[in-house]
């Protein structure tokens, strides 16, 4: 049953970023948008300086996101654990029953780089 459910929320998920495409590099439909939002840009920040030291979203896959460990350095790709998914405003991955879908937006400074694989996430999952 859990499955079905998540397998549910995932498709709704899918849609839901299909009707992102009316945000563009140009600024987001809603004020929170402060940089914008490149159709398809997963969100990986570059690391450039200690301020993005921090957990980002993964803007096209809520189950991942990324984190930028050190300045300079690639943002590594985490998974968030069963049953779970990164809420941003949270900055951690929460119980899917606790998320709250809402439009990407790409970070101040995005990475030209390619997404890469994940590694474990935060979180024990939810009881």
């Amino acid at each position: 049953m859990k499955t079905v459910v998540l397998l549910l929320l995932l498709s709704c998920i899918s849609i839901a970023f299909s009707a992102t495409v009316k945000c563009t590099s140009g600024g987001c439909a809603t004020s929170s948008c402060k940089f914008g939002y490149t159709n398809g840009n997963d969100g990986k920040p570059s690391c450039s300086d200690a301020s993005q030291l921090k957990s980002w979203r993964n803007n096209n896959d809520p189950v991942h996101y990324w984190v930028c460990e050190a300045v300079g350095k690639p943002a590594v790709s985490k998974i968030c654990s069963t049953n779970t998914l990164y809420l941003e405003s949270a900055g951690k991955c929460v119980c899917v029953d606790d998320w709250v879908w809402t439009p990407p937006c790409d970070p101040e400074d995005l990475s030209a780089g390619e997404g890469g694989s994940a590694t474990g996430g935060n979180g024990g999952g939810c009881s």
